[in-house]
């Protein structure tokens, strides 16, 4: 019995020991999911996902502290590569992008070539222009301090060729200019205008133009108007031939608009009584003398396409209007208008190059907006786009009455 009791305790003891072990290993999975923190590949997934989510700051905030737990390891080295990457490209701290670089470039020299670029790129940033200058002098094994200017240098700063002659020459052909035809005088002025252009640029690089939210913002308005302009060219407006056969049925169709404006040659005569415009005209058309009559002239020779002409005469058919030179008057106002016709110049067909070149130009734009709409209609029912209506007219069309009613 008292062997049997025995056994029974231990028994009880070993279930004890057990039953306590479960329930610490409980606790402790509990504080292990509760605190445990991401690896660094689910950091690197992290601040990926964070960048497609236009989040750059939260994405190097989760590269740094993935970073700091193991600075030199290897893995680390090329997440500073991604980090230096978002300090650029995405944030715009050119400072802090360089500390990573010149990290990397110290402890990683097997890949410290691939950070020259951008290492310059930020120094350049950071307007420290003599500090590139320098540097790339370094690289090419050239020593800064000693005067390293070409004979074909036109203007240097300190040891650094700026202009060279090639430059000058470069920059006429720019400007289509043959360098025989230019006098001292012109070429010198050309010299000071780059030299001035260069002491700007620089200047504007030391103090970090490129930083400047409103640069910034107009650099990336250009880009999207840049990546719009290349979606287009690419991707919608890619098929844009128009065949002779389209040019000529257009042409046929429109025959009037490549026709020059009608123009007249005109005087008019005003008189404040229709008595004395009826003489005026009666003379007028007899071959009579009329230099007794007080005619107020409005209008001496004139010549004006129709489409110009005063509203009164501008329906005349102005080939039977030559023929009888005057006519009138007409009452406009107080007065009383006598029109004297002197020539009508019907307008002439432009030449056919011309035309054909306008039929061109009007049916690629009428296939461009043809085009255009397709495209937006296509990606406004994919995207699930709606306009709402409702809202426009209750911002800016809403009555002040309605307003109090709705309110």
């Amino acid at each position: 019995m008292n062997s049997l009791r025995g056994i029974a305790k231990k028994l009880d003891a070993v279930l004890l020991l057990v039953m306590i072990g479960l329930a610490l290993s409980l606790v402790l999975a509990w504080h292990y999911y509760q605190t445990r923190k991401m690896t660094g590949y689910e950091k690197e997934q992290f601040a990926a996902e964070l960048l497609a989510y236009d989040l750059p700051e939260k994405a190097a905030a989760v590269l740094e502290e993935s970073i700091s737990r193991q600075p030199y390891a290897q893995k680390s080295l090329k997440m500073r590569q991604a980090l230096a990457d978002i300090y650029m490209k995405e944030l715009y701290q050119y400072e802090k992008a360089l500390g990573e670089l010149v990290f990397i470039r110290t402890f990683s020299p097997e890949t410290a070539s691939a950070t020259e670029n951008d290492i310059r790129f930020c120094l350049t940033r950071l307007g420290r222009t003599y500090d590139v200058d320098r540097r790339q002098m370094l690289d090419k094994g050239i020593n800064p301090v000693e005067n390293q200017v070409a004979s074909d240098t036109i203007v240097r700063i300190g040891n650094k060729p700026v202009i060279s002659i090639e430059d000058l020459r470069e920059r006429m052909r720019q400007m289509n200019i043959d360098e025989k035809s230019l006098e001292k005088q012109q070429i010198e002025a050309m010299v000071q205008a780059m030299a001035r252009e260069k002491l700007l640029r620089r200047a504007a690089d030391r103090d970090g133009v490129e930083r400047d939210p409103q640069f910034i913002r107009q650099i990336r308005d250009f880009e999207n108007d840049l990546k719009l302009k290349i979606y287009l060219e690419k991707h919608v407006l890619g098929d844009m031939q128009i065949s002779d056969a389209q040019i000529t049925d257009f042409i046929t169709k429109n025959a009037r608009q490549f026709v020059g404006s009608d123009r007249v040659n005109y005087s008019c005569f005003a008189f404040a009584d229709a008595g004395l415009a009826e003489t005026f005209l009666r003379q007028k058309q007899g071959g009579e003398s009329v230099d007794g009559m007080a005619a107020e002239v409005l209008a001496d020779r004139i010549e004006l396409p129709v489409s110009q002409l005063p509203q009164e005469i501008r329906s005349l058919n102005f080939t039977e209007a030559e023929k009888h030179e005057f006519f009138g008057p007409l009452r406009i106002g107080e007065k009383y208008l006598v029109y004297q016709i002197h020539k009508f110049a019907p307008g002439e067909k432009m030449p056919d190059d011309q035309v054909r070149e306008i039929a061109r130009r009007s049916l690629t734009e009428q296939k461009q907006q043809e085009l255009l709409g397709r495209r937006i209609a296509e990606l406004a029912a994919k995207e699930e786009m709606k306009i709402n209506q409702q809202v426009i007219e209750d911002a800016f069309f809403k009555t002040a009455s309605e307003s109090v009613k709705t309110n």
